[in-house]
């Protein structure tokens, strides 16, 4: 019988900055009960961090995978990856750029999605009923002639820097989608990033790929435009969040993260 849920977190340095730390800590601090797995490459010596972290392991990977956004949408993408934890039926994918504020996570697997991230929530005009049939009649036509853009991605489910995958599907996606996968990797841009693969084609492609409503997944994650995320989920925090420690997202999340600041002040430094 498989095990739960495990967290996993991809590392490729050995220096941390405050707000990673303050993630890491965060990650151990709540969800240190559950199994925690360092992705890491085959040459990294991360054994100073992992080992102030009880119980935690290192799963390791060709360095290529490692090497900027392209090769993580690689290992993202990979059979080979999904493989390490089949004795999972879960597995909680943690960037040192999430945070997390309570332990939902049991909550979130027994929901039985394939998939949940932070929605990609759109500019506030997008509330307004002429932007919403804009933005249907552009995601028709580009589906008519297969050419992908931003708006495809609206009100769907969701980053993948702090996100729930079911491993049996995940495995199984990567050894049937191999055509497609190539040409996703065989692509450059934010349009092609591996989380779009799941959440917006996988999604399309798959009828029985499982992801919640947006409405429903402000609950498990903020990612873009935390403000309208926090109105739109009725001015309640999340299980976690993605990208917190960005400038343009501070004013936000100085509020509601009480270290925030101080972090902050030394990272400046």
């Amino acid at each position: 019988m498989k095990e739960k849920v495990a967290i996993v977190i991809p590392i490729y340095k050995t220096s941390l900055t405050p707000f990673e730390q303050v993630a890491l800590d965060k990650c151990v601090n709540i969800l240190g009960h559950y199994p925690i797995y360092f992705v890491a490459p085959k040459s990294l010596h991360i054994e100073e961090i992992v080992n102030t972290k009880t119980g935690s392991k290192i799963i390791r990977f060709p360095n290529y995978f490692f090497k900027g956004i392209a090769g993580y949408n690689q290992l993202m993408l990979s059979s080979c990856f999904y493989e390490a934890f089949t004795q999972y039926e879960y597995i909680l994918i943690y960037q040192l750029d999430a945070y997390i504020f309570e332990d939902e996570l049991l909550s979130w697997c027994d929901r039985n999605y394939d998939y949940v991230g932070a929605p990609w929530i759109p500019a506030q005009k997008y509330e307004q009923a002429s932007y919403q049939l804009g933005l249907r009649v552009m995601n028709f036509l580009g589906d008519m002639v297969r050419i992908k853009t931003g708006a495809q991605n609206y009100y769907k489910v969701g980053n993948g820097g702090f996100s729930l995958r079911k491993v049996d599907t995940f495995l199984k996606i990567t050894q049937l989608e191999e055509n497609h996968i190539n040409y996703y990797l065989s692509k450059k841009g934010p349009r092609f990033h591996e989380d779009i693969f799941w959440g917006v084609d996988m999604a399309k492609r798959h009828k029985n790929f499982k992801v919640p409503k947006w409405e429903e997944a402000l609950g498990f994650s903020f990612d873009v435009r935390p403000h309208l995320a926090y109105k739109y989920a009725n001015h309640k925090l999340p299980f976690g969040c993605h990208g917190w420690h960005k400038q343009s997202h501070s004013l936000f999340w100085e509020k509601h993260i009480l270290d925030y600041p101080k972090f902050r002040i030394q990272t400046i430094k």
